[in-house]
């Protein structure tokens, strides 16, 4: 679910890390439109989608350029935010460039007020405490709902879910030995 942003902290620094990038890159903002909107996401830090319309004034046949631009609304923390905008408003600057050298130059110069370097997304979820912030999951890792064992080595196997494995045991074989598996605890039942 998205929606579009209305805190007034994150707007401002979108403003900012905006300005920056339209300061350095200004043809890269003629008769566009940037929508910021947060998600309700825990996979994604952020997201920019790009694309083009006919022009609203259609005096002209010229195209109209649209970005979106989403955050989580899990990111803690302005340098987190920042972070990320650097990094979506490098994808603007640098469309059909997705993490490419000319894409990674872009966005450092924009973070280079900062002093911030872009990362992809898995460099930025370690350069800040992303996942630190969320909640705890709710499967408790203890307590599986599924045990399966090897019948010819005794390999165990453990499941939270009904997967695949779950549901046809004797449709796999042991990736230690070769052998089948037979279900032997199912809370689910």
């Amino acid at each position: 679910m998205k929606r579009l942003c209305t805190d007034l902290k994150i707007i401002a620094i979108f403003e900012e890390v905006k300005a920056r990038a339209q300061e350095l890159y200004p043809q890269q903002f003629n008769d566009c439109t940037i929508d910021l909107v947060v998600r309700e996401t825990r996979k994604q830090l952020g997201s920019c989608t790009l694309s083009m319309q006919n022009s609203p004034t259609k005096a002209t046949s010229a195209k109209h350029r649209t970005a979106e631009i989403a955050i989580s609304k899990y990111l803690v923390g302005e340098e987190a935010i920042r972070k990320v905008l650097i990094h979506e408003l490098g994808h603007f600057v640098a469309p059909d460039h997705h993490h490419s050298a000319i894409w990674k130059e872009r966005a450092d110069k924009i973070g280079e007020k900062w002093e911030i370097v872009c990362h992809t997304r898995a460099s930025l979820q370690e350069s800040f405490s992303f996942r630190a912030n969320l909640p705890a999951p709710k499967i408790n890792p203890t307590a599986p709902n599924y045990v399966l064992v090897c019948q010819q080595c005794g390999q165990i196997i453990v499941r939270h879910r009904r997967s695949k494995l779950v549901k046809h045991p004797n449709g796999f074989r042991c990736g230690k030995c070769g052998g089948s598996f037979k279900l032997l605890t199912n809370a689910k039942q």
